[in-house]
């Protein structure tokens, strides 16, 4: 199990540094352009119920819908990756938001935000250091269980 915790943690790493490292090799191919929200998808995500006295608030994710043309006249659509969170959402429909797109489909249409661009890989690699150092720390407590 803790060799399973290590491969893990190592292949998280592993890979959020291989998707840093592509985002920042394209940031400069990346085109601005500006898109327009055309819905929004709302999505629950897990035990997210806050309870408040005698009632219950849901929380709700929120993902835009966006419409945007590139530079080659072409229309695109896409959801967005990154969203909102709460009981309503701060998009809506035909509010324009700036728009980072790859003309050569390496990466996926985004919202022009460091979190949209970098959050996921960041949060990749954490979650691989957050793994390599619990198996660490299990075989510094247990080391001597484990290995005799």
């Amino acid at each position: 199990m803790l060799i399973l915790f290590l491969l893990v943690g190592i292949y998280l790493v592993i890979t959020g540094l291989k998707n840093f490292r592509l985002r920042r090799r394209l940031l400069t191919d990346l085109k601005r352009t500006e898109g327009v929200v055309l819905s929004v998808t709302r999505k629950q995500p897990p035990n997210t119920i806050v309870k408040k006295s005698r009632y219950e608030k849901r929380m709700w994710m929120f993902f835009p819908v966006i419409r945007f043309n590139t530079s080659s006249g072409a229309s695109m659509t896409f959801e967005s990756e990154s969203g909102d969170t709460g009981q309503t959402s701060t998009y809506s429909p035909g509010q324009r938001l700036p728009i980072l797109y790859d003309p050569e489909n390496r990466l996926p249409p985004m919202i022009d935000t460091r979190w949209a661009l970098w959050g996921g890989a960041f949060f990749q690699t954490l979650g691989g250091v957050a793994f390599v150092s619990g198996a660490l720390l299990l075989l510094v407590i247990f080391g001597d269980r484990i290995f005799g």
